[in-house]
């Protein structure tokens, strides 16, 4: 039951997104792909700080 009714909103959501994306066109993709991009990098950040802060401990 749970299951089904969180698939059934994630439908929802998916073609809400879809209309949003339809409707709005090129604007909303290219705050899509920003957003996606801003992502990655902060993703890449965190894994770089991550690996400093491994070798400044292992340095102690």
């Amino acid at each position: 039951m749970h299951a089904h009714t969180h698939a059934h909103t994630m439908e929802g959501l998916d073609t809400h997104t879809q209309r949003l994306i339809h409707t709005e066109g090129r604007t909303t993709r290219h705050i899509l792909i920003f957003l996606i991009y801003s992502l990655h990098h902060f993703s890449v950040l965190l894994f770089f700080l991550h690996i400093v802060q491994f070798f400044l401990r292992n340095g102690c």
